[in-house]
């Protein structure tokens, strides 16, 4: 039976296959909010494998700035799902993007690339190639996307670095095709002035 790994887990792993990911600190009780290492604003989050759209299902806060509202947060978080821990990372803010793979009935494990966050089903922009893939065919990815002036900067958000971009394409790759994930979702990948990061991950195995 598929088994879908913890938010935790999932982003552990991406680090470990050298693909850059946003710090978290897994919080089960109100009181460890304090042992929280970064400094606000934080992004608060369900790691629960019952939720699969989490702002749709309120199971995300970003911005949060200070330890009384982190608090309230945390009581909102736990009434979707009591059980499940909660995620604290630092807040980013910059372009959101989306890596995605799956498994074809006919063709086996597909990787695809796109416009992150709320852009995945709204512009539907995404590039996909049956793997393995190589940097170039990773970097032809990229260049198929329709929004360009999105990844350029669009309203002064940071331009995305296309080369550190292509290089996660074909780490996420050899992920894929090593452990033989049923899905992936990488969703949002975040593109800052400093570098892209992954936030969030949803393996199924």
């Amino acid at each position: 039976m598929p088994t879908v790994l913890p938010v935790a887990q999932s982003l552990s792993l991406l680090h470990q296959y050298k693909i850059p990911t946003c710090e978290f600190y897994v919080c089960r009780e109100p009181f460890e909010l304090s042992e929280v290492p970064f400094k606000f604003p934080w992004a608060m989050k369900l790691s629960s494998d019952r939720i699969v759209h989490k702002t749709e299902q309120k199971a995300v806060y970003t911005n949060i700035q200070n330890r009384t509202d982190a608090n309230t947060t945390f009581s909102e978080l736990q009434k979707r799902d009591p059980r499940a821990p909660i995620l604290v990372q630092p807040h980013l803010d910059g372009t959101e993007l989306f890596i995605g793979s799956n498994q074809d009935i006919q063709f086996g494990p597909t990787i695809l690339v796109g416009l992150g966050g709320v852009f995945v089903e709204l512009l539907k922009d995404t590039s996909i190639r049956v793997l393995p893939v190589s940097i170039d065919d990773c970097r032809q990815m990229i260049r198929d996307l329709k929004h360009q002036a999105v990844l350029a900067g669009f309203r002064g958000k940071p331009k995305v670095d296309t080369d550190q971009l292509a290089k996660i394409l074909l780490q996420t790759s050899k992920m894929i095709q090593e452990n033989q994930f049923l899905e992936l979702d990488i969703n949002p990948l975040i593109a800052t002035k400093k570098g892209i990061y992954a936030v969030d991950a949803r393996i199924v195995k």
